[in-house]
């Protein structure tokens, strides 16, 4: 099964929050990719994607997991 989680940290003092999402199939670390968010705007930053994700288009899910959180905001 597919569990995408998400680690948040906030930067006071510059007013950044880093999101981390993290994509695990069946417990095993797949793919993850960060996002820095600076007042209205996000930059996509770094990703990570395992050989054997690729028949799982993680990249794609990682993405519309953070538009979506980012559309709740």
């Amino acid at each position: 099964y597919l569990d995408i989680s998400i680690e948040e940290d906030v930067n006071l003092i510059a007013a950044i929050v880093t999101r981390i999402y993290v994509a695990y199939i069946d417990n095993k670390l797949l793919a993850a990719a960060i996002f820095i968010d600076e007042g209205v705007t996000s930059e996509y930053f770094t990703s990570f994607y395992a050989k054997e994700s690729h028949p799982y288009h993680l990249g794609i899910a990682l993405m519309d997991r953070w538009f979506y959180d980012s559309y709740k905001k």
